[in-house]
């Protein structure tokens, strides 16, 4: 009965820390639906790159420049999370947007 209870509580709790988790994949998703309903464009694709894990230079720099055009702080370490979000729209079109802290930063091109 004991290993009943302990094999459910384990199995709840595996269950409870993959659906908290986000991901990623979650961050892409979202900020292909914030790109679709800021501009109207149809997204092909979405790929999220956390700053921190492994994130190239030129990506980081990218993402800083992204940031500084909004008005927002470049230094990514400021954040306690930082996305690139690489969006590739079904024309083929590719650009860079930046989800700080959960807020979608798109770059200058969406803004006008």
């Amino acid at each position: 009965m004991k290993k009943k209870i302990l094999a459910l509580m384990l199995v709840m709790l595996l269950i409870l820390s993959f659906t908290a988790c986000g991901g990623d994949g979650d961050i892409a998703e979202e900020a292909s639906a914030a790109w679709s309903e800021a501009t109207g464009d149809q997204v092909k694709s979405a790929a999220a790159e956390k700053y921190g894990s492994g994130m190239s230079e030129s990506h980081q720099i990218m993402a800083a420049f992204i940031l500084k055009r909004n008005g927002m702080e470049s230094d990514l370490s400021a954040y306690k999370e930082v996305f690139l979000v690489t969006i590739v729209l079904e024309t083929g079109e590719e650009y860079g947007m930046v989800v700080a802290d959960g807020q979608m930063v798109f770059p200058e091109i969406v803004q006008g």
